[in-house]
């Protein structure tokens, strides 16, 4: 049996219950990603919660990595939040499309083939912590 802190909690837009996914059931996990793909209006963030990671006294997770896709151009792009803002290194869109995640402050330079985008987070299931499977860049307004 799974213990229940083994699990990720995915919150697909539109949606107010997570679906909870077991670490090692990436088959689950697949299909759940899978079903944000239509869901996915405009780079609506999905966002993933590891149940193994602390929370704070709010009762709210210490972190949050957020997904957004456009799947018409095969790209997404990350953002995670737990020891400070990250967001993906990738490359711009071409110049007459926004960028994936405009709407929600990613910046223009970080968007990822979707094959990326999901192999960080299936890491992320696996080890709780910020994805080393991608580059990452500081939150832009930090600066």
């Amino acid at each position: 049996m799974t213990d229940a802190t083994d699990a990720v909690e995915i919150y697909l837009p539109a949606t107010d219950e997570p679906l909870i996914v077991a670490v090692h059931d990436v088959a689950a996990l697949r299909e759940g990603l899978a079903a944000y793909l239509p869901k996915a209006v405009h780079g609506t963030p999905m966002r993933v919660y590891h149940l193994r990671r602390p929370r704070l006294p709010s009762g709210f997770p210490d972190h949050e990595l957020q997904v957004v896709v456009d799947g018409d151009r095969g790209v997404g792009a990350l953002r995670y939040m737990a020891d400070g803002v990250w967001f993906s290194l990738g490359t711009p869109p071409p110049a007459d499309v926004d960028a994936v995640g405009v709407l929600y402050s990613y910046p223009g330079d970080g968007e990822l083939p979707l094959a990326e985008v999901w192999k960080a987070v299936e890491e992320f299931t696996e080890t709780a912590e910020r994805p080393t499977v991608i580059e990452w860049q500081d939150d832009p307004d930090d600066f």
